[in-house]
């Protein structure tokens, strides 16, 4: 995975280790993101599934097919500015005039 801060980085790609079938079935794999909200960061809450069904070919090799059940899996993570105080904003833009 690339090394990649919040304040830099705009997209990273994540790989996984190779998966290792010895038999014939269909496995099912849930890919989310685990990292918790922050701040004014939101992580991306999606759930993707995985569905990987391994089968046997007449000379006994194994063949995968996979299936994204949801779309290949993205992550959109936000930042999100923070809002400037309405109060002081106003305070500055509607101050008192005072006369002497």
């Amino acid at each position: 995975m690339k090394n990649c801060d919040k304040s830099t980085c705009s997209k990273a790609k994540v790989e996984f280790p190779e998966l290792c079938f010895t038999k014939p079935g269909v496995y099912t794999y849930v890919v989310r993101e685990t990292t918790p909200s922050c701040g004014n960061w939101q992580t991306d809450e999606n759930i993707f599934r995985v569905i990987i069904t391994i089968t046997k070919d007449c000379s006994g090799k194994l063949n995968a097919e996979i299936c994204y059940r949801d779309g290949r899996p993205v992550f959109v993570n936000r930042y999100c500015k923070p809002k400037p105080c309405l109060e002081f904003a106003e305070y500055f833009c509607n101050k008192p005039k005072f006369q002497f």
